[in-house]
């Protein structure tokens, strides 16, 4: 078998060739980051928080939600978050939508951490936001 590729993800095997995979679990490891990821009802607080505080400008500012959801160990794609986002069920001033996140991520002023962001050229009001949500998280 040696040169063939077996793809597994969770109880799926996918196997070309029709070849037979013995896999023995007895054996396997599985490797995972050390991960400070918010639940989801800490990233809620920390939202409703901001916003309270006047932090928010626009619907761009869920790009600044995004990448300190990043900074805490978030893996998933922009569009998993949105739809994350819409699962959460909040009531917020400013809709949570593809193109208001990706936009400011793909420029890459939102690029490191909110203190690279200000050399970036990002405007104080996104460093300020994404210090406020950090702080929330902290809590």
């Amino acid at each position: 078998m040696a040169g063939n590729t077996v793809y597994v993800q969770g109880n799926y095997v996918d196997v070309h060739d029709n070849e037979v995979v013995n896999l023995n679990i007895d054996k396997a490891t599985v490797k995972m980051e050390d991960s400070d990821l918010p639940t989801r009802e800490a990233m809620i607080q920390a939202v409703e928080a901001t916003e309270k505080e006047g932090l928010w400008w626009s619907s761009r500012s869920w790009a600044v939600v995004f990448r300190v959801y990043q900074m805490k160990g978030y893996k998933g794609s922009i569009s998993e978050f949105v739809r994350e986002v819409k699962a959460w069920g909040l009531k917020t001033d400013h809709e949570c939508n593809y193109d208001a996140v990706q936009k400011p991520v793909a420029s890459g002023i939102l690029s490191g951490t909110p203190e690279r962001w200000k050399a970036n050229g990002a405007q104080g009001q996104t460093v300020k936001l994404a210090e406020a949500l950090l702080r929330e998280l902290e809590k």
